[in-house]
């Protein structure tokens, strides 16, 4: 069970490494980057794989039992799991008794992770790209361009998918989007203003 070879490995990491773990994990702005994640581990000659294996194990347990439960009837719930494991033998409970100690300092991890799950209740916008186009049209004899069509080529890459989404609109379509994106905008700073929220 991969559940049980990711605790056993806790064991392979120092106090001090552990340390620096948490402290990235609720420091990152954008934990799930990983781009930045292994910069960060090349910086501190972290090993990846050992990073990798234990940020699975702890998002697994925040995501599962801490965000589902509570931070402390989470981390319980958690450790009635993992005492059926394999009977708790000595290699898990050490492994265990050292990651309890510190699962209560990722609050501020525990809590973008939230954020970030209730974000994404849908696919989100990851990236998108916008190309516009100019398209002649001939006129029958092919001799002359009767008239010009102007295109817009819209891009769009989501979070659940390896396919981009790509659809062309004229400029009347492009207009409406935009007075419903502008819409869009202005609801979102009533609502925060309304709330007095400040954060972007």
């Amino acid at each position: 069970m991969k559940l049980v070879e990711d605790l056993k490995k806790i064991n392979n990491i120092s106090d001090e490494q552990l340390k620096i773990i948490i402290k990235f994990l609720n420091s990152t702005e954008k934990d799930n980057r990983l781009t930045l994640i292994h910069k960060w581990c090349k910086e501190n000659d972290f090993d990846i794989d050992i990073f990798d294996d234990c940020y699975s194990l702890i998002f697994f347990i925040v995501k599962e039992f801490i965000i589902e439960n509570g931070m402390n009837d989470g981390i319980e719930e958690f450790e009635k799991t993992v005492l059926e494991l394999r009977n708790c033998d000595e290699e898990i409970s050490k492994a265990w008794g050292r990651l309890k100690l510190i699962l209560p300092q990722l609050d501020i991890f525990s809590n973008k992770i939230k954020s970030r799950l209730l974000e994404n209740i849908f696919p989100s916008l990851d990236e998108f790209n916008i190309v516009c186009d100019v398209r002649p049209v001939l006129d029958l004899e092919r001799t002359a361009v009767n008239q010009l069509l102007y295109q817009t080529i819209i891009t769009l890459n989501l979070s659940n998918s390896e396919q981009d989404i790509i659809f062309e609109c004229d400029e009347d379509t492009l207009v409406k989007l935009k007075k419903n994106i502008d819409k869009a905008l202005n609801k979102n700073k009533l609502i925060k203003s309304s709330l007095n929220v400040t954060n972007n």
